[in-house]
């Protein structure tokens, strides 16, 4: 009873933001979208790999011609996209989290019923993407991130240099900055 009354917290919570999101014009497309053919291609130094992942929402916005892609996240601690996926001092931030911007790329590769693009190419730089976060705190909000193309074009190519890396079978393991497992009894399979 406990979780089904935190569960029907949380889903009233969500309830009134949805609301209002729909109030500001925004229509959710599709959810849980995969691309056909369970993703995409991603071309790194003329060599193809498959880029997959399932989104949780797409939605658009008929009256600004926006398009949207909402990733749920159910964790009590939801920090904004950038903080999320960019460490380091400002003007020096790298990518370590590369979730979000690959999603665009899936997000292009949608396709309609009759096999046409959901999302027009000319909508591809006005894409927007974020968080919603459905925590017990029961602040629901979107949390979209501010990236610049520039700094999309850095995440795509951070993602290639990964394939480069993974393709070469270059793995480095760094003590220093390697996250810690919650439970001691795993630290020793560090």
């Amino acid at each position: 009873r406990l979780q089904v009354g935190q569960l029907r917290a949380r889903l009233g919570a969500f309830a009134e933001w949805q609301a209002g999101w729909v109030g500001k014009g925004w229509a959710i497309k599709r959810v849980e979208a995969v691309p056909p053919g369970g993703g995409v291609e991603f071309v790194v130094d003329g060599e193809p790999i498959l880029l997959t992942g399932r989104l949780d929402r797409v939605d658009y916005n008929d009256q600004t011609g926006q398009w949207c892609i909402l990733d749920y996240k159910t964790g009590d601690q939801c920090k904004v996209p950038d903080d999320n996926h960019r460490q380091g001092p400002r003007g020096q931030k790298r990518w370590v989290d590369l979730q979000l911007p690959l999603y665009r790329l899936l997000a292009m590769a949608l396709k309609n019923g009759d096999g046409s693009l959901l999302i027009p190419p000319e909508a591809r730089e006005g894409l927007l993407v974020g968080y919603v976060p459905l925590s017990r705190n029961l602040r629901v909000r979107e949390l979209l991130a501010a990236w610049t193309p520039h700094e999309l074009a850095d995440a795509e190519e951070t993602a290639r240099e990964v394939i480069r890396k993974l393709r070469a079978n270059r793995f480095v393991y760094e003590s220093d900055r390697s996250n810690r497992y919650l439970s001691p009894e795993f630290d020793s399979v560090i």
